[in-house]
């Protein structure tokens, strides 16, 4: 796997692309978010009669979803690593 920060030649990392990978992700749970949110609104709670959804809601809902899939890949990478080695 390819590393996501930039490494200058001193071995330092560039700040730059740590603000703007964390700019990405925060614009990506945000649109996510606003999707769920969209979305539940209009079929579920229209079609089906279901309780609301909160914007919060769907914050925490997106970041539970990110965290469970780095999670399972992190666990995969380890298990492909210690196979290896």
């Amino acid at each position: 796997m390819s590393h996501t920060l930039k490494i200058l030649n001193d071995g330092s990392e560039d700040q730059h692309s740590k603000g703007r990978l964390l700019a990405k992700f925060a614009l990506a749970v945000l649109l996510t978010s606003l999707a769920i949110t969209w979305s539940w609104s209009t079929i579920a709670a229209e079609l089906f009669h279901a309780p609301g959804l909160g914007f919060t809601d769907a914050i925490a809902g997106t970041l539970s979803l990110t965290g469970l899939f780095y999670g399972c890949g992190l666990g995969f990478r380890l298990g492909r690593d210690r196979e290896h080695s």
